[in-house]
């Protein structure tokens, strides 16, 4: 296996910690991800995903660096009006999408 996939398996298992540690309850975000993703699925994408929540070369995140970022694109999506609609709840989108990575890591 060479460095470039053996890192981004790294930075992929990390990023899958720390969203498990913000989101104790995962079988419930796991569900939100999933109906998400069937309304969604050109969200599929795991590493598009984690760019556009977490920036194009998501660094190590601990799960309260996670939580911030969550929190700020939380405040700004339902500011700008970014919702999605998920099994009749709304959702801030970075919310929605931050599920669907729980989903599918």
């Amino acid at each position: 296996m060479g460095l470039a996939a053996d890192f981004n398996r790294r930075r992929t298992r990390s990023l899958r910690d720390a969203l498990f540690a913000v989101f104790k309850d995962q079988e419930a975000a796991r569900a939100v991800g999933e109906q998400y993703l069937k309304e969604h699925p050109e969200d599929r994408d795991t590493n598009r995903l984690a760019a556009e929540l977490f920036g194009p070369r998501p660094r190590r995140l601990s799960p309260q660096q996670v939580r911030r970022v969550l929190n700020r694109r939380r405040v700004d999506d339902f500011t700008n009006d970014r919702c999605a609609l998920v099994s009749n709840w709304v959702l801030a989108r970075s919310e929605a999408r931050a599920c669907a990575l729980v989903a599918l890591l």
